[in-house]
């Protein structure tokens, strides 16, 4: 059986979400998109993503700091995080331990030249 990288999405619009989902989806990996951050730990454990993209303004939530609760929990805190924002301003990845980030409207070639540096799959 054939490997798919699996990718989780986190973002509030649900046309984001959509868009990325389906150029995801073209290109070959296998996507799980959420609008919102509930129950983040538990689904990371059931899916066990290969990576997650996660959107800084998720509404009442900040997806940075989902992307800390992530990687502080010792079992899933090797799954390499995205984040994702319109606001360059909030894209600093550092700041909540994310390997990259990614600012919209995303440039496709962008985006999967940071998915493949990043991506626990290959």
């Amino acid at each position: 059986m054939e490997n798919i990288p699996k990718i989780l999405l986190i973002d509030n619009d649900r046309d984001n979400l959509d868009a990325m989902s389906l150029v995801l989806r073209f290109n070959k990996y296998r996507t799980y998109s959420f609008l919102n951050g509930d129950h983040l730990i538990e689904r990371t454990r059931a899916i066990v993503p290969d990576m997650l993209i996660i959107d800084v303004l998720l509404g009442a939530e900040d997806g940075r700091d989902l992307c800390r609760q992530i990687k502080s929990t010792p079992d899933i805190c090797h799954i390499p995080i995205l984040i994702i924002s319109a606001n360059k301003s909030l894209l600093c990845p550092m700041d909540c331990q994310a390997e990259g980030s990614i600012e919209k409207p995303f440039n496709i070639d962008h985006l999967f030249n940071m998915i493949d540096a990043h991506l626990l799959v290959h």
